[in-house]
């Protein structure tokens, strides 16, 4: 803009955004800002490694799916009650001062998720299946 440099202004630019570029940019910053609020740096599943037949193995998430684990499991309601039965997977979140770890138990009809202090979580279907797709990563 000639008139604003003439003046010593700074000079306006207009830059045309996406609307659908600025909506993924606010997702993104709260899916991040989520994961710092939790003080979460990483999630890894791994298996239990209860065989030795073969090594256990670990599939660590990237953003998108330690977000969706996160949220995932502060909406669980976790009772004292448990089943007993013997987690096939662990969940680990990590940050910088403390390590967190949540067991998953696979049943023909159900899932449940497991916490040393807050005790087991059935899922839902739909929860069911989010867990089950981030397994899936395990076997790539």
């Amino acid at each position: 803009d000639y008139n604003r440099a003439k003046n010593n202004e700074q000079p306006m630019f207009c830059v045309q955004i996406d609307n659908d570029e600025i909506k993924k940019y606010n997702e993104e910053f709260e899916k991040k800002q989520y994961l710092e609020e939790k003080n979460i740096s990483s999630i890894e599943i791994k298996e239990t490694g209860l065989s030795s037949e073969k090594p256990a193995k670990s599939y660590t998430l990237n953003q998108d799916e330690m977000y969706e684990l996160a949220k995932l499991i502060d909406s669980l309601t976790f009772s004292e009650e448990t089943c007993d039965g013997m987690s096939d997977y662990f969940i680990v979140c990590t940050d910088e001062q403390e390590l967190k770890s949540y067991g998953i138990e696979l049943y023909s009809d159900t899932t449940h998720i497991t916490s040393a202090g807050a005790g087991e979580a059935v899922l839902n279907d739909e929860q069911r299946e989010q867990v089950n797709e981030l397994l899936k990563n395990l076997e790539a």
